[in-house]
């Protein structure tokens, strides 16, 4: 008698939980509509396409990010140069970035080394901690050079930085 109650309560359970579903989802009124779908996924496209190609649109309350062409670093010789924003800039191995004061520094992708003739190292903001002469910059890490003083990195690798303030290749 159980089996038969429990049996005849699954049926109807399932027969309703699909009537429900054929009652309010059906290609006439769905949840939401494709155009709206099909429009918000065309803007964000938009946004990426401007954000990775280093084109967004400027806008005086976001941190924009600008794709420098790299002129920079395959000059030959010393170059400097210097950005309120973040710069995105690729360097070849045995290159060496050289620091201005406040300079923010990311390493993106490679392998560097740190450059310091005072030996006081540069302060990685991201562990609190400092990185010394010689020791290897860890990916991501968000690192400030607090004094124009020679403090800077050398690639060891093919390298791709964020760089904000002054800086100079050599």
């Amino acid at each position: 008698m159980k089996k038969k109650i429990f049996i005849l309560s699954l049926i109807s359970f399932v027969l309703f939980s699909s009537l429900a579903v054929f009652t309010f989802s059906d290609s006439e009124d769905p949840l939401i509509s494709k155009s709206y779908l099909d429009k918000k996924m065309q803007e964000l496209r938009t946004d990426i396409i401007r954000q990775v190609g280093g084109k967004k649109e400027s806008n005086k309350d976001s941190d924009d990010i600008v794709i420098d062409s790299g002129n920079s670093s395959y000059n030959s010789g010393e170059s400097e140069s210097s950005s309120s924003k973040f710069v995105v800039l690729h360097f070849d191995k045995g290159q060496k970035v050289v620091l201005g004061a406040s300079t923010e520094l990311i390493l993106r992708s490679g392998k560097c080394k740190l450059l310091d003739p005072t030996t006081n190292g540069i302060p990685d903001l991201t562990n609190g901690s400092n990185i010394s002469l010689g020791q290897v910059i860890p990916l991501n890490h968000l690192l400030l050079s607090p004094r124009d003083d020679g403090r800077g990195i050398e690639c060891q690798t093919e390298t791709w930085l964020l760089i904000k303030g002054s800086y100079r290749t050599e």
